[in-house]
């Protein structure tokens, strides 16, 4: 997050970027008109932007004496993204996904709503984004990223990056995208403290805690709308996101002509992710590969098995972020699936995966022997593989 100077505001001007302060609370929405001296004055004081977001603002020439509690005029804008790596993206979101938590967990929306719905949309922005323009490293992130945080907040992005990929495998609407990311991000708002317990427990749920979880899709729903979400599909799929094709699902074991499908979407996710990602320190997480695998074998009948199968055509069935032992012993990272489809490419990254990496080796495809847990410690300069790779290959057919 980088802090706003005075130098940089102006009354009159309109906001380029989303602005927050040094907790991650969002102040003002990117487009936003600042009309008064105490608008500015606040926004020097308080403001920060973040690090995935251009300062450029346009004035508008404009200024009209409002009170301070007026919020200023918004305006749609089109944001641009800048960042390294997707991994530094998702970091840069866990900052005031933690405050929409917090916000969450302590029930307080009738004191602390502050621009709630708006805070939500400027972190799926995010994700819209990586997605859109970096679909193999999206995935990769996700599935490398196990140790980098909160589960809770982990988790959340983590299903919401894979819903926004499913989503434009299914080549869906920007507005569906949009709402199926809304919903896997804030699915769960309601057992943010159960989440958090989960990961210290060591014993399986007690029988309080297992009615608290499939209460949940309801308790959500209620709780979103009154941090005043009024899209009725968002709030939808959030009721649905564990209800299943074979009507074992909960809260209602609906039908599955009944369940759209951004909801079995976000069902998928969800399960995906909690495999790779397992709440509770009792629960052995699953590589990539044996995940993609479970879902299409065990899970094919509950979820929408012809989804899976374009997941699987998409990424290989050895996706993106699984490390995996090499035939010359080496250790290797898959970056992405070959133009056919037919091989995972591999980027070779030492020989001890619980070792620093310092060497890359970028040659292409590798005969795989094993799929390998990833290091409980990772090494920042790994995501920046799919950047090098990118760079390699723009040289070598240049």
């Amino acid at each position: 997050m980088k802090k706003i100077y005075a130098s940089q505001v102006e009354v009159g001007m309109r906001l380029s970027c989303d602005i927050y302060n040094d907790k991650g609370v969002l102040l003002w929405a990117a487009g936003a008109e600042i009309k008064t001296e105490q608008q500015a004055n606040k926004l020097v004081k308080d403001g920060f932007r973040s690090d995935l977001q251009e300062w450029v603002p346009s004035n508008t020439g404009s200024k009209v004496s409002e009170s301070l509690d007026v919020l200023p005029e918004t305006v749609k804008v089109k944001k641009v993204y800048i960042y390294d790596t997707v991994f530094d993206a998702l970091t840069e979101i866990q900052l005031p996904l933690n405050y929409i938590f917090d916000v969450f967990k302590a029930d307080a929306f009738h004191k602390d709503k502050r621009n709630l719905t708006q805070q939500i949309d400027s972190v799926v922005d995010v994700i819209m984004d990586v997605c859109e323009k970096h679909p193999d490293e999206s995935l990769a992130t996700i599935n490398m990223f196990v140790a980098q945080g909160k589960y809770v907040v982990l988790h959340a992005i983590a299903k919401s990056v894979l819903s926004g990929l499913i989503c434009q495998i299914l080549d869906m609407t920007e507005e569906q995208k949009k709402i199926a990311i809304s919903a896997a991000l804030t699915a769960n708002s309601s057992i943010v403290k159960l989440m958090e317990n989960l990961c210290k427990q060591k014993g399986p749920m007690t029988v309080d805690q297992t009615t608290e979880f499939e209460g949940h899709p309801f308790n959500s729903l209620t709780l979103l709308t009154r941090a005043g979400v009024r899209d009725e599909e968002w709030l939808d799929i959030v009721l649905m996101h564990h209800e299943y094709l074979d009507s074992s699902g909960f809260p209602k074991g609906m039908e599955a002509d009944d369940i759209p499908i951004t909801a079995r979407v976000v069902a998928l996710a969800d399960i995906y992710v909690t495999m790779i990602m397992p709440k509770q320190i009792m629960q052995q997480a699953i590589d990539p590969p044996s995940a993609f695998k479970r879902l299409y074998k065990q899970y094919g009948k509950r979820l929408d098995a012809s989804i899976i199968a374009d997941i699987i055509q998409r990424f290989g069935i050895i996706p993106p972020g699984t490390f995996v032992k090499l035939k010359d012993q080496k250790i290797g990272i898959v970056i992405g699936n070959s133009e056919d489809q037919s091989s995972p490419i591999v980027t070779k990254v030492g020989e001890d995966v619980t070792k620093f990496f310092t060497e890359f080796d970028l040659t292409g495809q590798y005969k795989i022997v094993a799929i390998l847990h990833p290091p409980s410690k990772m090494p920042k300069r790994l995501f920046k593989l799919w950047r090098i790779y990118a760079e390699a290959k723009e040289q070598d057919e240049g």
